[in-house]
């Protein structure tokens, strides 16, 4: 079993650890870029039987419309009320285009 820690037993930073640590004056030593600068390249769409390139939030054009107008859910599954939200959808355009 693992003894509990007390909080005598944690090691408290002195001023120089805070600083940077290395005796160069105080002034804050700083380090390389971050490991965490990865840029993933654009995949698949994660729409459902959908085999196109992804340019936004992971999806292609047509299906990033749907899933700003509540289509289809970030994870690219239809809703269960999709018949309903598709008909209102497809009657906006018309009457846009129109």
């Amino acid at each position: 079993m693992a003894k509990p820690i007390n909080a005598a037993q944690v090691p408290v930073p002195t001023p120089t650890q805070e600083k940077g640590g290395q005796g160069n004056g105080g002034k804050v030593s700083h380090q390389g870029p971050s490991k965490n600068n990865v840029i993933s390249l654009p995949g698949m769409c994660l729409a459902e039987s959908c085999k196109s390139k992804s340019e936004k939030a992971n999806f292609c054009m047509e299906h990033f419309d749907w899933f700003k107008e509540g289509l289809i859910t970030k994870e690219g599954r239809k809703p269960t009320d999709f018949n309903k939200k598709f008909y209102d959808y497809s009657r906006r355009l018309m009457k846009k285009s129109a």
